[in-house]
């Protein structure tokens, strides 16, 4: 029989606030965390917009020491992860290095040491470019900084798959506690908004603003793009007897998961079943019927046909009852983040499991007839009992995965 898969703790890093509490009274608030990005020069472009981490003070959250040495991405990953363990009472000294791992996600990794460590070395010759400033550059370089700093010694896993890439980690880290029952993993997903990432999606033509207003409205007539953001969550997962033996507080069960691909060159219908199979999937995989889900955490990203293939798919999955189960995006509040996105969004799932409160979908002025088959949140402060709880995370290149929380019981 598997063992059941819990979540005890949960470090965030976001545009709406650093740690838990913060972070969700700026969900629940419907706050808008897209401001003027000033990390980098705009001026060529027509978009100026952005949802940036402004208050994070990396020596408050994991110490002075060596932060000259790790770039901003790694500092964000440590203080998720410090966060995580504080918030689950884990106790490292109780639990052996060797039991102990980390799974991250992220899309890009760190683009910005990439692109510092490739410019010095072209501009000034590989012979003066500083030893120090390569470890930042490989793409698992955020995930070996953790069990440095925290110790853990069992698993150091990346994954990279694009927009979906911390719901795949979550799936990964499952498996490896299905193999090491006694094991305490760090999971989830981090990114960071990046000169590279912003001026590639730019041109690529899949920002807000290119082609329209500069929002992030999911759902809405007026959507036309993505707002990139940044920031990240991590989460404590191990099993319910792990978390009995150390007589920790669970936050949540994983139930379910499932996971679909539809080629970007497919047609509308192809990619509207892909996510529907995911949602089935994961929803069979937790041994529930699809009335039986409370809550919805959209992927809608304000994307024009991504936002369209959800909304369709979840009113095939859950036919007349799509118009009654609430349905939000917090990405409008988040803007698109990447592979720290899904992480993001299960952290919200679990807080509004745990508070009995929905996030919102703000920015909505007019909703798109083609997506009024669904039941889209706009007001604040939604009460409502919530058992069962379905994530989802589309990648705009077709992999699609979902995720089924609920309560601990």
């Amino acid at each position: 029989m598997n063992p059941r898969i819990c979540i005890s703790g949960i470090g965030v890093i976001s545009p709406l606030g650093i740690g838990c509490e913060s972070y969700w009274a700026s969900l629940a608030a419907g706050r808008d965390g897209v401001s003027q990005v000033n990390r980098f020069d705009r001026s060529p472009l027509r978009c100026r917009l952005g949802a940036q981490v402004l208050d994070f003070d990396a020596a408050a959250l994991i110490g002075a020491k060596g932060l000259r040495y790790i770039d901003r991405l790694s500092q964000f990953a440590i203080a998720a992860a410090r966060l995580a363990l504080e918030d689950a009472g884990v106790s490292l000294e109780e639990i052996e290095a060797n039991r102990r791992g980390i799974v991250l996600g992220t899309a890009f990794g760190g683009l910005t040491s990439q692109q510092d460590f490739n410019r010095e070395r072209v501009l000034e010759g590989p012979q003066w470019v500083s030893p120090m400033k390569f470890p930042n550059t490989p793409i698992n370089a955020l995930s070996y900084q953790i069990p440095i700093r925290f110790q853990m010694k069992l698993v150091n896993v990346t994954i990279s798959s694009g927009m979906t890439s911390s719901l795949e980690a979550m799936r990964y880290a499952g498996l490896m506690l299905r193999r090491r029952p006694d094991a305490l993993l760090l999971c989830g997903g981090v990114e960071e908004l990046s000169f590279l990432a912003y001026y590639g999606t730019y041109f690529m033509n899949e920002l807000a603003g290119i082609s329209g207003d500069e929002i992030s409205c999911p759902f809405d007539q007026r959507r036309n793009g993505y707002i990139l953001g940044e920031g990240g969550a991590l989460m404590v997962l191990e099993t319910l007897q792990g978390l009995e033996q150390r007589r920790g507080k669970g936050l949540a069960e994983i139930r379910g998961y499932g996971s679909a691909f539809a080629p970007r060159q497919g047609n509308l219908a192809v990619k509207i079943n892909a996510v529907a199979t995911a949602m089935q999937t994961a929803i069979q995989n937790a041994a529930i019927q699809p009335h039986q889900i409370d809550y919805i955490a959209a992927s809608a990203n304000s994307g024009p046909q991504t936002d369209l293939i959800e909304a369709k798919a979840v009113a095939q999955v859950f036919g007349e009852k799509a118009s009654s189960i609430p349905i939000s995006a917090i990405k409008s509040m988040l803007g698109e983040a990447f592979g720290a996105s899904g992480a993001l969004q299960v952290a919200a799932a679990i807080l509004a499991l745990q508070r009995g409160i929905l996030p919102p979908t703000i920015n909505i002025e007019t909703l798109d007839p083609e997506c009024s088959c669904i039941n889209c949140l706009t007001e604040m402060g939604r009460r409502r009992e919530v058992r069962y709880a379905l994530v989802n995370s589309i990648d705009r290149y077709g992999s699609v995965v979902s995720l089924v929380l609920g309560r601990i019981e």
